[in-house]
């Protein structure tokens, strides 16, 4: 199974997507603030693919979360 986690920042979106067999990629695009899907998206499209993955051919299964901690 894959997964991909994703974290939406101000200036950045980050990306890692990784495989049971221990492969990680990761990848780092500008976020669309004005709609992070936009961010999101174009992300996982350049992630999937890095891996060799057909997108179009994926089962999605979301999950999100969100926690915010003042460090």
């Amino acid at each position: 199974m894959k997964r991909i986690g994703v974290d939406v920042r101000g200036t950045f979106t980050d990306l890692v997507l990784w495989d049971d067999d221990g492969t990680v990629t990761v990848h780092k695009t500008p976020s669309t603030n004005h709609d992070p899907s936009i961010g999101t998206m174009d992300g996982i499209e350049v992630l999937a693919q890095r891996a060799g993955i057909d997108v179009g051919s994926s089962s999605p299964a979301i999950r999100a979360s969100r926690r915010r901690s003042a460090c």
